[in-house]
């Protein structure tokens, strides 16, 4: 793992440390001079919703320095189904996605036999496709505003597309990827992520996604006493 990576890693690991102690401040804490029901926290008690959700995501981000090169930008797509766990803010499930970045090794080319150099081109990208399990806890389950946080643990088999470029690298590895975000509505999530994969391929970036399932659910009330 790079150093650029290790700093992302060590930055996304404090935030989701902060996040964690922010919660249970906010969960033990009052407002003397805020009404309990006018008063907005990081962290709420989970409301009931429906039990399984779906999600379709796309985002934009960057990979990090590869052969002397920086990456050109990084896109990533893909579908979540999950379960939320009943009376928790605990939510689980599987997930499929693409992930692709692009270098310009223009003025770092190794050493290409004259012969076939005219076949070769200076610019690469470098893609995976991976399927694994996820799982975030939701700090204000049911609310219109839910910030979240959890990690993704995959196998990724990744490639270089097409032939005859300057570094062309596939097989296949675990994956993890960090994240935190928010959820709007029980309907638009953002989430700011890492993909943690192999030099050449790890990326960070923030995507955008639709959620359907998983509302909120009224709560069942018991039925009164006859006067």
């Amino acid at each position: 793992m790079n150093a650029s990576l290790k700093r992302v890693a060590i930055t996304l690991v404090a935030i989701l440390s902060f996040l964690t102690v922010f919660a249970q401040t906010e969960q033990t804490q009052t407002a003397p001079t805020q009404p309990e029901s006018n008063r907005f926290r990081f962290m709420e008690k989970p409301e009931r919703v429906w039990p399984f959700e779906a999600e379709i995501f796309f985002g934009l981000g960057t990979g990090f320095k590869y052969h002397g090169v920086w990456a050109d930008g990084a896109t990533t797509c893909g579908l979540e189904l999950r379960g939320n766990i009943k009376n928790t803010g605990w939510d689980v499930g599987a997930f499929l996605r693409f992930d692709g970045t692009g270098y310009d090794f223009k003025n770092k080319m190794p050493p290409i036999n004259p012969d076939i150099a005219d076949l070769y081109t200076t610019d690469q990208s470098n893609s995976t496709f991976t399927i694994g399990v996820v799982s975030d806890y939701n700090f204000r389950q049911g609310h219109r505003l839910n910030p979240f946080a959890g990690l993704g643990i995959g196998y990724t088999v990744y490639s270089t597309v097409g032939y005859w470029h300057p570094y062309e690298t596939d097989g296949c590895t675990l994956s993890f990827i960090p994240r935190f975000g928010v959820e709007l509505f029980s309907w638009i999530r953002f989430t700011g992520y890492a993909f943690i994969v192999r030099k050449g391929y790890n990326t960070v970036g923030i995507s955008l996604g639709l959620t359907i399932g998983g509302w909120h659910r009224k709560s069942k009330q018991s039925p009164q006493a006859p006067d």
